[in-house]
């Protein structure tokens, strides 16, 4: 020890005597603090003093360990508790940086922010049922060119937005006891400018940049109004094909590394900026699975894009293209993959609505909200109205476990 303040770091008997029954340190409140990509942790009393893994202390705060990094050096205090007959305790506190930091350059984020931290969360009448809503976000394809272009995606959108709203406040009007809310994002999400067809960079109506930052400012949009209704509310998210990085039609990068799921990571961590008001609202995204599952009111809900249902559509099955999600359903069954215990599972990627159950097992295509593939109407002839899909889970134990289907926006 060379200076007054190595002398005092663990003077924790003089401190005690102070504290008397006090059980929290002074100065060491638990807790944290966030500005932009890094931020000060404060730990609960730990019995352990020589934790190396913070998995559990971010947890304990309410942070999500896949987002934090814990960074050196840490600084540990320890005192003997008047709990238990005196228990030696201690308390960590660390500095964190996100370990997926935002682009510095995009104001835009950081608008977003702001924006989140004045939303309020309301008291919520008591709900005794634990009744859901579930609405598909599949297949945007913001930056699409066809059909009305991507300035007619973002005004459906933006009426889907308080049309749900409607839909919910009706539905309890009527006697609907729905305490939570699952956003599904099926992929897709937006169109990207390379690989996927020949004339995609020439045709695309925004760059990738500005593709991103629309979906993201629609689905903090939808999330901050939406969430205030209800008691949970989880968003989970899976892959799309639009969504990976692709040059001459393949992959370049892995699974993981897709657009899809980045964004809705990205609005995750603008949310977490404003806990008071958002701590309710959870995420569940994969890291590589093409394929996962949520639990929906005691069902088992499965989600895919449907890009993996090979091979294909043709003009012929096009409408008919749900029989190859059935035949991918039955290898992931035999394979045991989670999503083989689905009660229920929703696919994107064939942009139009369709549904189908046996022995009370379902398979639900859910619809695109762009305006049409002018080179699939002209050799087809097919075509579907553009909306996003919602309706309700009941907890209760039946084979019709689910409702009140519903098209947004309501002109669609």
């Amino acid at each position: 020890m060379s200076s007054l303040e190595d002398y005092n770091k663990n003077n924790s008997d003089l401190e005690n005597a102070k504290r008397k029954n006090n059980d929290t340190l002074k100065g060491y409140d638990p807790g944290y603090k966030l500005k932009g990509n890094e931020g000060e942790i404060t730990s609960k009393p730990q019995t352990d003093g020589n934790i190396t893994d913070f998995t559990h202390v971010l947890k304990e705060l309410e942070l999500d360990p896949k987002l934090y990094d814990v960074v050196e050096p840490v600084e540990v205090r320890s005192w003997d508790s008047m709990v238990d007959g005196g228990t030696r305790l201690f308390y960590y506190k660390a500095k964190i940086v996100s370990k997926k930091p935002r682009n510095p350059n995009d104001p835009d984020y950081d608008k977003l922010v702001a924006e989140v931290k004045k939303a309020r969360k309301p008291k919520l009448p008591k709900v005794d049922k634990n009744d859901s809503v579930i609405i598909a976000w599949s297949d945007w394809q913001l930056g699409k060119p066809d059909g009305d272009g991507t300035a007619a995606i973002v005004e459906r959108l933006n009426q889907m937005i308080p049309d749900f709203k409607d839909y919910v406040i009706k539905l309890r009007k009527g006697g609907k006891k729905l305490k939570n809310l699952h956003i599904i994002s099926l992929g897709d999400i937006i169109e990207n400018c390379n690989g996927h067809y020949d004339t995609q960079t020439y045709g695309v109506q925004l760059n990738l940049r500005d593709q991103v930052k629309v979906a993201r400012r629609i689905m903090v949009k939808a999330i901050t109004e939406w969430a205030p209704l209800f008691d949970n509310v989880v968003v989970s998210a899976i892959h799309g094909n639009h969504g990976e990085n692709r040059n001459n039609g393949k992959t370049y990068t892995d699974f993981a590394d897709n657009h899809d799921v980045a964004i809705v990571e990205q609005v995750q961590e603008i949310l977490s900026q404003n806990q008071k008001a958002f701590k309710h609202v959870k995420f569940q995204i994969p890291e590589h699975e093409l394929s996962a599952t949520v639990e929906v009111s005691g069902k088992i809900v499965g989600m895919v894009h449907g890009h993996q249902f090979r091979s294909g559509v043709s003009v012929k099955t096009g409408r008919y293209a749900f029989d190859k999600g059935i035949k991918w359903f039955a290898g992931q069954c035999m394979g045991r993959e989670p999503i083989g215990d689905a009660d229920l599972i929703l696919s994107g990627h064939f942009h139009h609505y369709f549904c189908i159950s046996n022995r009370g097992r379902w398979f639900m295509q859910a619809p695109s909200v762009d305006g049409g593939s002018e080179w699939f109407k002209d050799i087809s002839g097919d075509w579907s109205p553009p909306a996003q899909v919602a309706f309700t889970v009941s907890s209760e134990d039946k084979m019709y476990f689910w409702d009140n289907l519903k098209f947004f926006p309501y002109t669609c």
